[in-house]
């Protein structure tokens, strides 16, 4: 307590309010650093890469979706797109089974439409038959490649049925 102007004026809860504050900044503070620290024994995710090719004559395809989930349908883990050498990686990947797949249809993050068939790692057609790939964190699982054969096309002509003629639209 302090004498102004003839008052008496207490200081006491600007003082507690100081330190309430500099303890709430503290307890911030600390918790970030461990939040940061992250939790004792904490693993390193694991990764998957390879590389992505054109199976007629053997190019690099850039623009490739990656998409890795849990094997046998499970939850999804993750997704890149091939770079311009055909590389990708994908990361964040706790350790296990997972399944990955090969599409061209553009839909991933810089993903560009192109007419390839998709598959999944080892030539596989489907999901069901896909060879798993096994991750241990926090190591790479390198040479997950593929080489994705084109798809075919259809071409033609539309008429009417009554008379031949060309339809438009």
């Amino acid at each position: 307590m302090y004498k102004r102007g003839g008052r008496s004026v207490s200081i006491a809860p600007l003082g507690r309010a100081v330190v309430a504050g500099a303890l709430v900044l503290a307890t911030m503070s600390f918790g970030v650093l461990l939040t940061s620290a992250g939790p004792a024994g904490a693993i390193t995710p694991g990764s998957i890469s390879g590389k992505v090719t054109a199976a007629a004559g053997g190019g690099n395809l850039q623009g490739i979706c990656v998409n890795v989930s849990a094997a046998g349908g499970g939850p999804f883990g993750g997704t890149a797109t091939t770079a311009s050498d055909g590389t990708y990686t994908v990361s964040g990947l706790a350790s296990g089974n997972y399944d990955v797949s090969f599409d061209s249809q553009g839909f991933c993050p810089n993903g560009v439409a192109a007419n390839y068939v998709t598959q999944w790692w080892n030539d596989q057609p489907s999901q069901s038959t896909a060879t798993t790939v096994v991750v241990s964190a926090p190591n790479n699982t390198p040479n997950i490649n593929a080489a994705m054969v084109a798809g075919g096309s259809i071409s033609g002509k539309v008429t009417a049925a009554a008379g031949g003629g060309n339809l438009q639209g």
